[in-house]
């Protein structure tokens, strides 16, 4: 069960950043990222004040976490896709989404079956080759070496906002899976509070604004309420099943989105997310059967 809940939340996050999409190029990302989360908060408090049990103080802290972790890396990720080559940011974001909460289960004891740890590094490694996008010569800096390591290179091509929205997410997984079955889905409130005053703040502060042009505001609205059913059914997974195994198939969601933009968008795929493709789904029945 914790594997088909999982599975089922990578599809619903996927298909949010495919509307996302869709919606960022008629409005500001961070505007349509802010109402997004706004959506979700308005839509979860009043169904907890009506039908929501009496919440736990660790359930609501460990839910905060959690929501300010996804904010942090929202927040650096918007960085990392504004620096020279966005798509080695966007690249190892999804990297440390997926490692940093393997490493913690593996620190803390959990242990996956042979199978399903060859699954890991398959599913692991498909993430890189799905998202990242080759920048050629041609995006460089005119006078730029490609060598060079300097913490001012590793800003300006987004590799250090790219880890630390990494982590961000993946702290997301790792304060979820430390919420009680018993706090219900209350952590998801705090979560949302948590990470839509991350998100508000850094808008105000960035100049950018907060509500999206007209013609993006249902489509902002519609991954609202994909991430906040996808963000449940994943805490309902990661309660129930190994960190280890969920947080990595959870992290699988940008196959969906890039398989969204070929069948609906027409978009071409080259042959390294092809081959990511097919990994992170032998990666995901290999994890499935262990």
């Amino acid at each position: 069960m914790p594997f088909l809940l999982s599975l089922a939340a990578a599809f619903l996050f996927g298909s949010g950043d495919f509307v996302g999409g869709l919606a960022s190029r008629r409005a500001s990302p961070l505007r349509v990222a802010v109402t997004s989360q706004w959506v979700g908060l308005g839509i979860l408090l009043p169904a907890f004040l009506i039908f929501g049990n009496s919440p736990n103080r660790s359930s609501l802290a460990w839910g905060a976490a959690s929501g300010f972790a996804t904010g942090l890396g929202l927040v650096f990720l918007f960085r990392a896709l504004a620096a020279d080559t966005m798509a080695i940011g966007a690249a190892l974001a999804g990297i440390f989404t997926a490692v940093i909460p393997v490493v913690f289960g593996l620190l803390t004891g959990e242990r996956p079956a042979a199978i399903a740890a060859v699954g890991l590094v398959l599913a692991i490694g498909s993430i890189a080759a799905i998202v990242y996008e080759r920048t050629g010569e041609s995006d460089r800096e005119p006078g730029a070496s490609g060598g060079g390591l300097s913490l001012a290179t590793l800003r300006r091509r987004g590799v250090i906002d790219g880890i630390i929205a990494g982590v961000g997410w993946g702290g997301t997984s790792i304060f979820l899976a430390q919420t009680p079955i018993d706090g219900g889905l209350w952590p998801l409130a705090s979560a949302q509070m948590a990470t839509v005053l991350v998100l508000t703040a850094f808008a105000l502060g960035s100049g950018a604004g907060l509500i999206p042009q007209r013609d993006a505001v249902l489509p902002s609205a519609g991954v609202g309420v994909l991430h906040l059913t996808g963000v449940t059914l994943f805490l309902v997974a990661l309660q129930r099943g190994m960190l280890t195994l969920v947080a990595v198939v959870q992290s699988l969601y940008p196959a969906v989105t890039i398989l969204l933009a070929r069948v609906i968008l027409e978009e071409k795929l080259v042959r390294r997310q092809v081959a990511g493709l097919i990994a992170a789904g032998v990666g995901v029945v290999l994890i499935g059967l262990g």
